[in-house]
């Protein structure tokens, strides 16, 4: 898929948006399993369902974490971004882009779900996420020795959810428009020289 817009927040839940009722019918269909191999003990077919729509629920909720924090993880800092930590730290209030090389930025997320009745949990589901960003066109904004923000002009994201050596769903997207990226506090990258270590021990006292 496209967004042809940014949502309110890029997160792995949106990312699998498309495929929510797939992942629906396979959590469903391991929970049967699971109940026809007497692991979650004797449960009626209306249990089971039940229990289904809340472990679809209860995954959707751990997928929903921002995936604007992988931008960051893994990025190299390059001699230009360097050069312009130095710079802006030297001069404050100055803002320098520096133009990066492309970057693919993979993490792996494992949560874990419990499967509970009448508050005795029966059963744990392990899932398993990956996620892979494939970044191009990449601006970073320095100033203050930060990197502060990332300006991206192409990024493709993709993701796969297992559960239990069985694949729920998987997505695919296309991030555009362009968009910016703010990190939070920004990656320091270089501090004023002005700055002596006594000045910075009293700064931060």
């Amino acid at each position: 898929m496209t967004a042809t817009a940014p949502p309110s927040a890029y997160t792995a839940s949106w990312l699998l948006s498309g495929n929510r009722e797939e992942t629906r019918r396979n959590l469903a269909s391991i929970a049967t399993g699971m109940a026809r191999n007497g692991i979650l003990g004797q449960l009626s077919d209306q249990i089971i369902a039940a229990l289904s729509d809340e472990l679809a629920r209860a995954t959707d909720g751990l997928l929903d974490f921002d995936l604007g924090p992988l931008l960051q993880h893994g990025l190299q800092v390059s001699q230009a971004l360097a050069a312009a930590g130095r710079a802006t730290a030297d001069n404050p209030g100055t803002v320098e882009l520096v133009e990066l090389a492309g970057h693919t930025v993979s993490v792996a997320h494992e949560p874990a779900v419990d499967i509970a009745v009448n508050g005795v949990v029966l059963a744990t589901l392990a899932l398993q996420l990956s996620v892979v960003i494939e970044l191009k066109a990449l601006l970073g904004r320095v100033t203050e020795g930060k990197l502060v923000e990332l300006q991206v002009a192409s990024c493709t994201a993709t993701a796969d959810l297992h559960c239990e050596g069985v694949r729920l769903a998987g997505g695919r997207a296309e991030m555009a428009p362009a968009y910016t990226k703010t990190l939070g506090r920004g990656l320091t990258l270089a501090r004023a020289a002005s700055l002596s270590p006594q000045a910075e021990d009293h700064a931060d006292a």
